[in-house]
């Protein structure tokens, strides 16, 4: 005698989605959240990289939000560290300046860290120590309202532009 099947469980006509295309959906929406809500998804201490997206505009800038907390924003797109810390925001090249490898937040989340050659700078870009030669070169930096405004364009050098380096940072 045949006993009959249950096919309640049978999922042939079902939706799923396997492992990978899960994660991409999910890391593209945590990536999607951190562009609309920086604020919520931005660290509270000094405790990670929080990645975002920001088109860069035809005048070479790009505009963000203003980080609530200290902490550090990379958006790779557009090669700039944006960092919060002691009241004020600055912009930064991503890479080093030492031979362009790009830049690693350094665990304690305290300084930066070129992988290449070991050069160490303090979270504000101030060069440490290593093989470069100069602190990290930063991106002109301005407030409108409630955004930043980064110039994709400048490199300001601590070495060829000293109190350029120094000003090259928005109190908030």
């Amino acid at each position: 005698m045949a006993v009959p099947v249950d096919n309640s469980d049978d999922c042939s006509d079902c939706t799923l989605h396997d492992r990978r295309s899960f994660l991409t959906k999910a890391l593209s929406a945590i990536a999607m959240a951190s562009v609309l809500l920086p604020g919520v998804v931005h660290a509270e201490t000094m405790t990670g990289i929080v990645m975002i997206h920001s088109a860069r505009r035809s005048d070479g800038t790009a505009k963000y939000s203003i980080p609530t907390a200290d902490g550090a924003t990379i958006d790779t797109d557009n090669e700039v560290i944006l960092v919060r810390t002691a009241g004020k925001c600055m912009a930064f090249a991503l890479s080093c300046p030492h031979q362009r490898a790009m830049l690693k937040l350094k665990r304690g989340d305290t300084s930066f860290l070129c992988p290449k050659h070991k050069s160490e700078y303090k979270i504000d870009g101030e060069y440490i120590r290593g093989r470069a030669t100069r602190s990290m070169d930063r991106r002109a930096i301005r407030k409108e309202g409630t955004e930043l405004v980064v110039d994709l364009e400048s490199q300001i050098k601590s070495d060829d532009d000293p109190a350029g380096w120094a000003a090259a940072a928005v109190p908030v």
